[in-house]
Parts: C-alpha cells; sequence; structure tokens
C-alpha cells in the first residue's frame, strides 16, 4: 500500500512474517483449544530478537526501535493475537525504562530469552479506569517492604515468574503515592487465582491476584517511591503503540483473509468477489487498515525521534482496536456461516478484536485524553 518502509524495516517484516506463517499457524488450534500459551514460543521469539525487541543488546535483547517492534507486533497478531499478546512486555519496558543498570542485568537477560515469563499488575477489582484509585499497599518492613491487596486483569500471571505490580505506598495520596515493584511469583502470600473466563485471548489466560503479607525487597522497587504512577504513565505511553500495533495486525489478518476467501468461494456460479456489495465490504477493510498503518507507524516514529508522543500513541490506540473490531465483523459477515465457526481464522480474530478496545486504556480513556489535548 502506501506507508512506504525501507529496506531495514522490511527484513524485520520478513523475519516476522515467515515466523508467524511457518511456526505460529500450524499450532493456533491447538493452543486456543487448550486454552495456554507454550513457553517455546516466547523462545522462537526470543530467537529471532523479536522478545525483548527494544532493549539493548548488552542485556540479550533485540535492541531495535519502536517502529521495528511495531512491525512485529503487526505481522505476529495478524496469524495470533494471543502471541502478540506476548509482544507488550510492560514488565520489559518498565526495566528498560526506569530500572537501574544491577536490576537491568538482573532480569532482562533472562526476560529477553524467554527464560523468565512477565506480567504486569495494574487494575483491581474495583479500580481499572481509574487507577490513582488503587488500594492495593505496600508498607515499609524492614529493608523491604510488605505488599497486601487485590491485583485485577493480571494477563499471564498464572505462568509469569516475574510480576510488575502498582501499590501505594501512601495511602493517603492518589498520583503521588504509587509505587512499581517487581515481586517473583514464587514469594510467599503471592496468590494467583484461577483464569477468568475470557470471550477472546483464549491462549493468554488473565487472573486476579491476591497479595497477602508479601515481602519483596527495596532493591526490587522500579524508579523512584511514589512516582509510580507517572512511571506508569510513560510505560503505558509505548506500550499503547504497541498494542494499536496489534490492532494493526488483527485487522490486516481478517481484511488478508476476507481476500483469500471471496476469491475462492462461489455462488450463482460466480466468485463472491464478484459481488458488488462483498467487493464494497472488501474495499472499506482495505481502508481502514491503510488508516491504521499510518497512525501506527507515524506515533512509532514519533516515539523514536525522542518527541513526545501521548497524544499520536491514544491516537493510534482508539483507531486501531475499533477498526480491528469493525474489520473482522465485515470479514466474518463475507465468509457467511463459515465465519461463525472455528474453521476458519475469522472467528478468533473477532473475538479478539474487542479486546482491544478495553485493554491499555479503553476507548472512552483514550477520547479523554485526546479531548483534553486538543481543547486545551
Amino acid at each position: 500500500m502506501t506507508v512506504p518502509l525501507d529496506g531495514e524495516y522490511r527484513a524485520v517484516r520478513r523475519t516476522a512474517r515467515d515466523f508467524a506463517e511457518n511456526e505460529l499457524r500450524p499450532i493456533v488450534d491447538e493452543w486456543e483449544d487448550k486454552g495456554e500459551f507454550p513457553k517455546e514460543v516466547l523462545k522462537g521469539l526470543a530467537e529471532y530478537d523479536m522478545r525483548g525487541a527494544q532493549v539493548d543488546f548488552e542485556y540479550g535483547g533485540g535492541g531495535m526501535d519502536m517502529l521495528s517492534h511495531a512491525v512485529v507486533m503487526e505481522e505476529v497478531s495478524k496469524v495470533w493475537p494471543s502471541a502478540g499478546m506476548k509482544l507488550d512486555e510492560g514488565l520489559l519496558r518498565f526495566i528498560r525504562l526506569f530500572g537501574t543498570d544491577e536490576q537491568k542485568a538482573r532480569w532482562l537477560p533472562g526476560l529477553c530469552s524467554g527464560e523468565l515469563v512477565d506480567a504486569i499488575s495494574l487494575s483491581e477489582p474495583a479500580n481499572g479506569s481509574d487507577l490513582a484509585g488503587i488500594s492495593s499497599t505496600a508498607e515499609r518492613e524492614g529493608d523491604g517492604y510488605v505488599l497486601n491487596g487485590n491485583k485485577m486483569w493480571v494477563t499471564g500471571a498464572g505462568a509469569a515468574d516475574l510480576v510488575a505490580v502498582l501499590v501505594k505506598t501512601d495511602p493517603g495520596e492518589r498520583y503521588r503515592g504509587m509505587s512499581v515493584f517487581v515481586v517473583p511469583t514464587d514469594s510467599e502470600g503471592f496468590d494467583v487465582q484461577e483464569p477468568e473466563d475470557l470471550m477472546g485471548y483464549r491462549a493468554s489466560n488473565t487472573h486476579e491476584v491476591v497479595l497477602n503479607d508479601v515481602f519483596v525487597p527495596e532493591e526490587n522497587l522500579l524508579g523512584e517511591e511514589n512516582k509510580g504512577f507517572y512511571h506508569t504513565m510513560e510505560m503505558l505511553e509505548e506500550n499503547r503503540i504497541a498494542v494499536a500495533a496489534r490492532g494493526l495486525g488483527v485487522a490486516a489478518g481478517a481484511y488478508e483473509a476476507a481476500k483469500r476467501y471471496v476469491d475462492e468461494r462461489e455462488q450463482f456460479d460466480q466468485k463472491i468477489s464478484e459481488f458488488q456489495a462483498i467487493r464494497h465490504k472488501v474495499a472499506d477493510m482495505a481502508v481502514e487498515v491503510e488508516n491504521c498503518k499510518h497512525l501506527v507507524y507515524n506515533a512509532a516514529k514519533q516515539c523514536d525521534a525522542g518527541e513526545p508522543c501521548e497524544t499520536e500513541a491514544s491516537m493510534a490506540k482508539l483507531y486501531t482496536s475499533e477498526a480491528a473490531r469493525r474489520v473482522s465483523n465485515q470479514a466474518v459477515q463475507v465468509h457467511g456461516g463459515y465465519g461463525y465457526t472455528r474453521d476458519f481464522p475469522v472467528e478468533m480474530l473477532y473475538r479478539d478484536a474487542k479486546g482491544l478496545e478495553i485493554y491499555e486504556g479503553t476507548s472512552e480513556i483514550q477520547r479523554n485524553i485526546l479531548a483534553d489535548k486538543v481543547l486545551d
């Protein structure tokens, strides 16, 4: 299409596309049915520098920029959005952005290699969008902190080794009283509940986590005490570009599946791609996918230039998440009854698309962010 990428990014795309088609597509149905995500895939992504893509080489990462990461996310998510979910890498971003040299050396190599599995724990049962209203706490005790509370929507907690946990270190404050800790999941009192029964992302489980007097040493504090909210917002600025790229991938995957199907399916003695109603649907999908590319790549380039990109990230996240739902919906429609079965990938893409409008800040939150920016 019309969004140009130079040779470096085309090479990244080829690698990611080959991996997705050859390594992921053959196993998607099996692991979706199991409701699990294979750790071997993380190691496979690491082998091609797609795990920890933005982490420096010295810590085992791919040394890539945000645009490369977005391209990888796009290609992987076309085939399997649950695998794309594993590339959001919130904990790796927290450590890369705010970790000390010692913390980076201790955790990043294992996370980048796939030996360690990560998760982030921000929301709570009563606080999702109102992040500053969380009630989980960390109280100083000796040479560390004791954490208590309940966290919700912790994606991958059941398989994780390390979780970034956002808690209140000053319960009397809202935004200025929060801190982020790296918590090993084998810590005493760290209790992962049974996975939620989700509509989509069947291979990427999410859990409630109960913190019951969980002790973490002081060296597990990420960044500054009581600055956790601001650290989280900076991390989410990058993560929203990654989620937007996942939305682009879902939309592009549904669009490509629809194109293949309408050129094969025949009704009334002709391919359904010859019917104007179908042609218009596919044309609308093409426009949506192209718009997604412009927004995602622009936000990624802005991030790579070191410029503020909160507006661009929110625009990309808002548009691509909703476009993924619209495009996958139309892809199911052109498949007819077959689109409503699990025999074709558009069924999975349609279910997974909806989650994108909720994760990493709902569409309503993104509109609030954007309204504040454009009306300021």
